[in-house]
């Protein structure tokens, strides 16, 4: 049976929001089947003010009519794809003409866990030439991993491509991470987060071209009232017996990052490296993770302690390039209390 007759148009246009610091805006090609759109970028882009809205460049310079013949060539390119599918007698859809168009694989390239595992690699990367921390490629993969059970569990798929992520999948995923996993609010931020960020990487390889977190605020819950650790608290903290090894190691490195002043990140990094010996007792010199200002704190009794217990009673003979404690990652630590 021959496929029904498909009607197409096509349509030039640029998007303003990603005008560049030459104040160039990228050009899009808007391609229409039957109704359906897809868009694409044209690799190809032009001041605001020298492009008609009626979908052709202003202007008879050289540039322009090297754009003219370019678009020329893809309308004449599109009309040589339709008649092959129509000779193939194939149902014709506006993605055959952006993958015919452009040699474009939608089946692998773009799909959710495929990008999150390059972007995740791509930080792992980062963090080996030690120019990140490791926490960034860690929640790339958690975040990949329970995109991958949502997945399962909600739409029986082990993958998923990217044109069909819309908001309503986005929302659905967020429920699944807060009532199905029982995920904080702070745990689930960040999960959606690296989420929008690979959403952001496919508008910038134009596979899509609208994020559907558009209009989604991922802000950390505002504790009204926080004060500091009151000494009468600190020493509760310090009393207390914990109930197994996982929260005894917990315990341990709270109280060292409370009496070096250290986040779980920076103490997570440190090495017999970050560490001299002074006239009047050892220092820590660290560069911040995130601010990247060096510190130098004193290495408090207390804290000393904590040191020498994770390095067979002697931090000081800790081997180079050793981490000096045990911090687990943010995700492993809600994984053991959830």
């Amino acid at each position: 049976m021959k496929a029904r007759k498909s009607t197409y148009s096509l349509y030039f246009y640029i998007n303003k929001k990603r005008e560049d610091k030459d104040k160039k805006c990228p050009i899009y090609l808007r391609i229409t089947v039957n109704g359906t759109q897809t868009a694409t970028s044209i690799k190809r882009s032009i001041e605001s003010k020298m492009w008609d809205k009626k979908g052709f460049p202003k202007g008879k310079s050289p540039d322009v009519k090297e754009l003219e013949n370019y678009m020329d060539a893809i309308r004449s390119k599109i009309n040589s794809i339709q008649v092959d599918l129509m000779l193939k007698e194939t149902c014709i859809t506006a993605e055959m003409f952006r993958s015919a168009l452009f040699g474009t694989n939608t089946t692998q390239a773009t799909t959710l866990i495929n990008l999150f595992n390059e972007c995740a690699k791509k930080e792992e990367a980062l963090f080996k030439k030690k120019e990140k921390s490791d926490n960034a490629y860690k929640e790339f993969t958690y975040t990949a991993m329970y995109i991958e059970d949502f997945l399962k569990k909600k739409y029986s798929l082990s993958d998923i491509g990217i044109r069909k992520v819309d908001r309503l999948f986005v929302d659905r995923f967020t429920d699944y991470l807060i009532i199905d996993c029982n995920k904080g609010h702070s745990y689930s931020i960040r999960c959606l987060r690296r989420f929008r960020t690979i959403l952001d990487k496919a508008i910038q390889y134009d596979i899509i071209t609208k994020n559907p977190f558009y209009g989604i605020e991922l802000k950390d819950k505002h504790v009204e009232g926080r004060k500091y650790l009151a000494d009468v608290d600190l020493e509760k903290f310090i009393r207390y017996q914990p109930k197994d090894k996982a929260e005894e190691i917990e315990h341990d490195i709270f109280r060292f990052c409370v009496f070096t002043g250290l986040s779980s990140c920076d103490a997570e990094r440190l090495t017999i490296e970050h560490l001299y010996k002074a006239d009047n007792g050892w220092r820590i010199q660290i560069s911040r993770g995130k601010t990247k200002v060096m510190s130098i704190i004193p290495l408090l009794p207390q804290a000393e302690a904590i040191l020498n217990k994770y390095n067979d009673d002697s931090f000081e003979n800790a081997l180079f390039g050793r981490k000096l404690l045990p911090v687990k990652t943010v995700q492993c630590r809600n994984i053991h209390w959830s």
